[in-house]
């Protein structure tokens, strides 16, 4: 639908991050006070193959949430972005759950009005934008990019009607792929099941 993300065949207008961001950050950049239940509180390791991952051993109280969210406001369409280690993988928050999260990972609060938050998460899994984030990162035992490289990362920038006809088609195939899952699954429980009663003498 784009071209070439490297040539840009059909001439689109490029913009940086923060010209169509509301807001660009990262986590907290001072450990929190834990506490045995509570607010998820998330690290880098609890975003897995560009999906956020809720499940953890660590939890912060209510009032720190609401400090928190302050800095991060949180909300579906939001993007979280990670930045040290496996760097460059972003993920939607699709879920209201409350949740918080270290400074490993950024934070993109898309300007819904300038740009579509599925095609954001789809151009930055762009070759576009990881040639530019891999000349960004810094470091070499623990490569980082830095909140202000994040920001001035160079994106495509189509008509918005464009923008969501992609995101219609993501969302499609994201149905198509989970109605999927769930027939792999139930293949398997039946096939499970056939097993046991086989070994059992039950069929």
């Amino acid at each position: 639908m784009f071209g070439d993300p490297i040539k840009n065949p059909f001439k689109w207008n490029i913009v940086m991050l923060k010209d169509v961001c509301k807001k660009i950050t990262d986590g907290t950049h001072f450990p929190p006070k834990f506490v045995d239940n509570g607010i998820p509180f998330l690290l880098i390791s609890n975003i897995v193959k560009n999906q956020i991952v809720y499940e953890t051993n660590k939890f912060i109280s209510n009032d720190d949430y609401n400090i928190l969210y302050k800095r991060t406001p949180i909300e579906t369409g939001d993007i979280l972005y990670t930045t040290v280690g496996s760097y460059g993988q972003p993920a939607i928050v699709k879920s209201e759950k409350k949740f918080m999260f270290q400074r490993h990972i950024g934070y993109l609060k898309p300007d819904h009005s300038k740009i579509n938050h599925i095609y954001l998460y789809g151009t930055l899994q762009s070759p576009q934008v990881k040639m530019q984030v891999d000349k960004m990162v810094k470091g070499i035992a623990q490569k980082t990019l830095n909140l202000r490289d994040l920001k001035e990362i160079n994106i495509f920038f189509p008509p918005l009607p464009l923008q969501s006809k992609f995101a219609s088609i993501v969302q499609h195939t994201e149905k198509v792929k989970a109605q999927h899952s769930e027939s792999a699954r139930q293949a398997d429980d039946l096939f499970n099941a056939l097993i046991q009663k086989a070994f059992t003498g039950v069929l």
